[in-house]
């Protein structure tokens, strides 16, 4: 279980302070990486963020807060 802050706006080289300003609300996720693939491609010296890429991946909770 992993809580997610989803983004509301853009932005670029936010000042620290002015962080949680582009913040819509938190949602819990559940992140489904597949583990096996990822250890493989960090072998390979492969880009081993591609097991997370796909939003298949992952479950969100139907909500915001």
């Amino acid at each position: 279980m992993e809580l997610v802050a989803v983004i509301g706006k853009q932005g670029k080289d936010i000042p620290v302070g002015k962080a949680l300003d582009y913040v819509y609300g938190y949602v819990l996720g559940l992140d489904m990486t597949r583990r096996d693939l990822q250890a493989e491609a960090k072998k390979l010296g492969r880009p081993w963020t591609q097991p997370r890429a796909s939003i298949t991946r992952r479950r969100w909770a139907r909500f915001i807060l």
